[in-house]
């Protein structure tokens, strides 16, 4: 994978959408230069020129396994193969992974010598004044939930779609935790960093719930994180009013062969493109358009099935008959 450092906004946004410098983008990483920190960045999709352009999606990646994969790492890769309209969607890795071979998490929360989350707030807010799209959405799986809700929240009548989401980093592995103190704040314990971290994106949602952005929470219900994460979020928020839990769909659904911490990309997938898509504004607009989507996908693969087995029935008939010639 190539890497470009460092590109300023202005450089990655041509990069994004005219592909002089860039021929080959779907497999180049770049960093855009905010200030002081370079954040790896990558195009998952996009539209064929700016003037198409009408939403933007950004992605968040979750925990990493250091010994088995190298950084950066880039999640919504799925979204490949999904057909959105208009859409750009760009991945942020977390750039202050890199301080230590001993970090598989960070949250995108900021370190000692980086004020992160200050800085992607700038780059969204940069981006999203240049291309001025009709929709933002912001998406985040696991770890990657954490910065996903803790962005969107700050921008007004945004969509976050979190799947299986860590929003309360001290309800995570201790071992994560303390490490992330140790190597990231120079700190021997939680206390000596109380006031430099927002230990919940929940409570970044709560501090600016009038700016109505819209929640779609998908949890597959076997996940060992549900009693701590899902149960917690939902006790949170049962404290907003009426009308302002109007903005949260929360969705626990069990899919076959995805047990604990895991959720088919598919339908993660499904949900982001049915958040691009609805047009009422609403969440349960939003599940109305999941369940339209999903019943064109069934009837889509209903059809293909057919088609196959058609043509294994063809197969089979030629295999009789080639049988029957050989042994004339």
């Amino acid at each position: 994978m190539n890497l470009d450092n460092a590109l300023n906004i202005d450089e990655f946004l041509s990069h994004a959408f005219d592909g002089n410098r860039y021929k080959d983008w779907k497999n180049v990483t770049v960093s855009i230069n905010c200030e002081c920190a370079d954040i790896p960045v990558k195009v998952i999709k996009k539209p064929e020129n700016k003037e198409l352009c009408d939403k933007l999606v950004f992605f968040f990646h979750g925990a990493i396994d250091r010994k088995k994969r190298s950084l950066p790492v880039f999640e919504g890769n799925f979204l490949k193969n999904i057909d959105i309209e208009g859409a750009l969607v760009i991945s942020i890795a977390d750039p202050t992974l890199n301080i230590s071979d001993e970090l598989g998490v960070t949250w995108y929360a900021g370190i000692k010598d980086l004020d992160l989350p200050v800085f992607l707030d700038y780059l969204f807010k940069k981006i999203i004044d240049e291309i001025n799209p009709s929709k933002v959405l912001f998406s985040g799986g696991s770890i990657g939930g954490y910065p996903a809700l803790a962005h969107a929240a700050k921008i007004k009548n945004s969509i976050v779609v979190l799947r299986n989401p860590i929003l309360n980093i001290k309800n995570y592995f201790s071992g994560h935790i303390e490490r992330y103190a140790k190597y990231g704040w120079s700190a021997s314990n939680l206390n000596d960093i109380e006031n430099y971290v927002v230990w919940d994106a929940a409570d970044c949602y709560m501090k600016y719930k009038d700016n109505n952005v819209k929640i779609i929470y998908i949890q597959n219900p076997s996940d060992h994180h549900f009693w701590m994460q899902a149960v917690g979020f939902l006790q949170k928020i049962n404290d907003l009013n009426k009308k302002d839990k109007e903005y949260i769909l929360f969705i626990s659904s069990h899919h076959t062969g995805y047990v604990g911490h895991r959720f088919p990309p598919n339908e993660w997938g499904r949900w982001v493109k049915a958040a691009c898509e609805d047009d009422t504004n609403s969440v349960l607009g939003i599940a109305d358009k999941y369940e339209l989507l999903r019943k064109e996908d069934e009837k889509d693969r209903a059809y293909e099935l057919k088609v196959v087995a058609s043509e294994a029935g063809f197969e089979a008939d030629e295999i009789a008959i080639q049988s029957k010639i050989s042994n004339l």
